[in-house]
C-alpha cells in the first residue's frame, strides 16, 4: 500500500473535532510500535550481556549489573534516535512536518501548569504506591544516572508523545468518538510498557498518564503540555530513585 501526498500548508487543518487530518491507519502504526518494540527489546538484552562479558568491570569500579543497565540504556537511546528518524521519514513522505505534528499553537498557560504540578504529584505517587526501594543499589554510578536522564527524561517523552499523542491518538479520533479515542490510546499506551504486565497497579498508572497526556493534546492542540507532563514524570522518578535516601527520611 503506497502512502497518498496529502496538501496541508504550514498553517494545521483541523477537522470539526480539531485534530489534525493525518493519512496513516492504525494498523500501520499499531505495525510500526510492535516492529519497533521487537527489534529494540530483541537487541537490548543481548548487547548488555555482551557488555558485561568482555568489559573490565572492577576496572570501571562497576558491577556486572551496573554495565548490563549502562549497556541497555544507551542502546535504548540509538533506538529512540532511530525510531524518530523514521518518523520524520514517513511524515515527509506525506508532505508532513514534525512541527504540524506537534502543534503550532502554544498551549495555554493553565494547562503548562497543570501538566507540571500532576507529573510531579503523579510521580512521587507511583514512587510511593509501587516501587521497592529495598532491592536497589543505594545510588545510581553516574553513567547510569545521566543516562536515565537523557532517555526517560528528554529523548524517550519525545518520541512516546509524538508516537502516541500526535500520531496514533490523532489518528484514532479520525475513527472514534474523542473519549473512545483518548481511552484506546492509553490501553496501548499501557500495553507499550510491557514491564508493567505484572503488576495491575503499574498498568493502572500507565493507563491513567496516558488519559491525562491524551486530555491535554485534545485541550490544547499541542504536545508541549504532555510532553512536559510526562517529562517531569519521568525525570522526578529519576531523581526519586538517585537520592531516595532523602526522600525516605
Amino acid at each position: 500500500m503506497q502512502d497518498r501526498k496529502i496538501d496541508i500548508s504550514d498553517d494545521l487543518e483541523f477537522d470539526d473535532t480539531q485534530q489534525l487530518q493525518l493519512p496513516w491507519s492504525i494498523k500501520r502504526l499499531v505495525l510500526w510500535l510492535v516492529l519497533y518494540l521487537i527489534i529494540s527489546v530483541g537487541s537490548g538484552a543481548p548487547f548488555g550481556f555482551l557488555m558485561a562479558h568482555f568489559n573490565h568491570v572492577n576496572e570501571w569500579g562497576l558491577t556486572v549489573q551496573d554495565i548490563v543497565i549502562i549497556g541497555q540504556i544507551y542502546l535504548n537511546l540509538f533506538f529512540i534516535l532511530a525510531f524518530l528518524a523514521f518518523l520524520i521519514w514517513q511524515c515527509k513522505k506525506v508532505d508532513l512536518s514534525l512541527r504540524q505534528i506537534w502543534g503550532s499553537y502554544a498551549p495555554q498557560v493553565q494547562y503548562i501548569i497543570f501538566a507540571l504540578t500532576y507529573g510531579v504529584l503523579m510521580s512521587l505517587l507511583w514512587n510511593w504506591k509501587v516501587v521497592n526501594f529495598d532491592n536497589i543499589p543505594a545510588k545510581y554510578p553516574d553513567a547510569i544516572f545521566y543516562g536515565y536522564v537523557i532517555v526517560t527524561g528528554l529523548f524517550g517523552p519525545l518520541i512516546e508523545e509524538l508516537y502516541f499523542r500526535g500520531m496514533l491518538y490523532r489518528t484514532l479520533c479520525k475513527r472514534y468518538v474523542e473519549r473512545n479515542a483518548i481511552l484506546i490510546s492509553a490501553v496501548i499506551f499501557a500495553a507499550y510498557h510491557f514491564q508493567y504486565w505484572l503488576e495491575i497497579t503499574n498498568l493502572l498508572f500507565a493507563f491513567l498518564f496516558g488519559v491525562v497526556a491524551a486530555f491535554l493534546v485534545r485541550r490544547t492542540n499541542s504536545l508541549t503540555a504532555s510532553f512536559l507532563f510526562h517529562s517531569i514524570a519521568n525525570l522526578v522518578h529519576v531523581v526519586v530513585f538517585q537520592y531516595r535516601e532523602f526522600f525516605l527520611l
